[in-house]
């Protein structure tokens, strides 16, 4: 099966923007669509918003309508018998995801995030946890992973004891299973107004290795920059995900130049850094100084540790 990708744009992988007049234009972008098997996923234009048209097996073609709040589509992606739809609700900021039910085109789930990552089967959807983009201090990255096999019951076990019932709980916002940070008194608490020195940051994209079965990413809280790697070998209903990190002393290495030095390396955008997949580890590269140099950090498997809980 193939995803056709829409066309990327400058510092935003796998997403089109295009603007008129200056401004963030939804109506220019460009569509997303998946192909294979006989069947199609394309999404359309429909009474000033957007739709999934869905065809193949012989069927009349079957129209879903997409979240209001999605904007732009930046992805088409299938998994067993639902279709995951990715999208911005604001210009490229935050992000949608929309779970479609194939045979009947109709929503089954969707919720809101930063960062959206699909694995290459589509059998997941890593993401930072939604939270206000505007008029807030102190946000904090939560790293949540949601199985497109599983119901979006399934995809809510994680939630403290009597969470969904209280007033704190989004629907929208408090969906997947906590990835990262992992202690009890960080992994669902509040994730605006939490003091600099305490607050996670993501500083990459959300990186899958072929199989689908790792993510990657680099978070710094304080002054200390860590490699997390999550793992876990399928889906079932007792599957447990195993998540290791690595503190990279040696980070700033990666944005050390003559147009960018150690001093600001926090600032390096995070869409310049990359992993690459090997069998002993993982190496993190960065093009830094406005795409001048490239660095590399080759951090070994064996650095790796457990994240305590």
């Amino acid at each position: 099966m193939t995803t056709l990708a829409v066309q990327a744009a400058p510092g935003i992988p796998g997403v089109a923007l295009r603007t008129a007049g200056g401004l963030f234009d939804p109506a220019a972008a460009a569509l997303p669509s998946w192909a294979g098997d006989g069947e199609s996923a394309s999404v359309v234009r429909r009474d000033g918003g957007l739709a999934l048209h869905i065809e193949g097996d012989g069927r009349p073609g079957l129209r879903a309508a997409l979240p209001e709040e999605m904007l732009q589509a930046t992805g088409v992606f299938r998994s067993g018998q639902k279709f995951v739809v990715t999208g911005w609700m604001n210009g490229a900021l935050a992000g949608v995801v929309a779970i479609v039910d194939a045979r009947t085109a109709r929503i089954v789930d969707r919720f809101w995030g930063y960062a959206v990552s699909v694995s290459p089967d589509a059998a997941a959807v890593a993401f930072v946890r939604f939270h206000p983009s505007y008029l807030v201090t102190g946000s904090e990255s939560q790293y949540r992973l949601y199985r497109t096999a599983r119901s979006p019951a399934e995809n809510r076990l994680d939630l403290p004891a009597g969470w969904a019932s209280g007033e704190r709980h989004v629907p929208l916002r408090d969906v997947g299973q906590a990835l990262y940070p992992l202690k009890r008194d960080e992994r669902w608490r509040d994730n605006v107004e939490v003091p600099d020195a305490l607050a996670h940051q993501r500083l990459s994209p959300l990186s899958w290795s072929a199989d689908g079965r790792r993510l990657a990413f680099l978070d710094r809280q304080g002054e200390s920059v860590s490699l997390v790697v999550a793992e876990w070998a399928g889906e079932s209903s007792v599957d447990r995900v195993s998540v290791k990190a690595a503190v990279l002393a040696d980070y700033s290495t990666l944005c050390a130049d003559r147009m960018t030095t150690a001093a600001n390396c926090a600032h390096l955008p995070a869409e310049a850094v990359g992993f690459e997949w090997r069998a002993d580890g993982l190496t993190v590269t960065a093009v830094a100084g406005r795409g001048s140099a490239t660095h590399s950090l080759r951090v070994p498997q064996t650095l790796l540790r457990p994240v305590a809980e």
